[in-house]
């Protein structure tokens, strides 16, 4: 949905916060980052029970007769729940916002394993994509993918490969990623920006200094590493 078409739809909502971080529809980048979820906030529920829908058409509606309302009892629509709060007449307040849920399909994360062993024939040359998946507390994640090529009789194993993307990470890993990945971007002070989503749809960016600390974060973050695609070819 395009911003354009979107601000025709919706009544803004206010901006939610939740553990420091702001709850986003996109994010901003030059890059096209791989969001898995994402959706949007088309009501909320206040403290005293009321829930206000940002439908355009809704305004002035009984919520009862509303559009979000429909959605919200639509069993066939995927919704998302976020707790956070807002800030109104110089207070925050608690609120519940109703998310709809959407799955990008392109994302790499839906992309099928790939269950094959990488052969060590003479004659076959490989080329695979392995997806590294970095996950961070309260579900935040991204995937970053790693294009291997490897030939016989000396081709690599899928433990030997693994084992060499994560020394290459350890060696440097936020240039590594800014390099490679689109969720993973440098700022002009040097620090780096990590563009995540999580499965209740939500999307944020992550910034860490390029330190230590920042650096064992990330390296703890490595959860899965698989094989995405998978291209054998047999020289005559």
């Amino acid at each position: 949905m395009s911003k354009q078409k979107f601000d025709t739809i919706f009544t803004t909502p206010p901006e939610v916060e939740s553990h420091g971080c702001h709850v986003a529809l996109r994010a901003e980048t030059d890059k096209p980052a791989d969001i898995a979820y994402h959706g949007f906030v088309f009501a909320r529920t206040w403290p005293d029970g009321h829930t206000e829908s940002f439908f355009k058409d809704d305004q002035g509606l009984d919520f009862q007769f509303s559009m979000a309302h429909a959605i919200m009892n639509d069993p066939k629509v995927k919704l998302g729940r976020h707790d956070g709060c807002v800030m109104k007449d110089n207070d925050f307040i608690n609120v519940t916002d109703h998310i709809v849920m959407c799955k990008n399909p392109d994302s790499v994360i839906f992309k099928p394993t790939v269950k094959t062993t990488i052969s060590n024939a003479v004659n076959v040359d490989t080329d695979l994509d392995v997806e590294v998946l970095f996950v961070f507390d309260d579900g935040w994640f991204f995937p970053y993918v790693k294009h291997i090529k490897t030939a016989g009789p000396y081709s690599m194993s899928f433990a030997d490969i693994v084992k060499d993307i994560i020394d290459e990470i350890e060696d440097d890993p936020f240039a590594v990623l800014e390099a490679d990945c689109p969720n993973v971007t440098k700022n002009p002070d040097g620090s780096y920006k990590i563009i995540v989503c999580s499965e209740t749809a939500q999307m944020t960016e992550l910034d860490f200094e390029d330190d230590s600390f920042a650096r064992g974060d990330l390296l703890r973050a490595m959860t899965s590493f698989r094989i995405i695609d998978f291209n054998e070819v047999i020289r005559s």
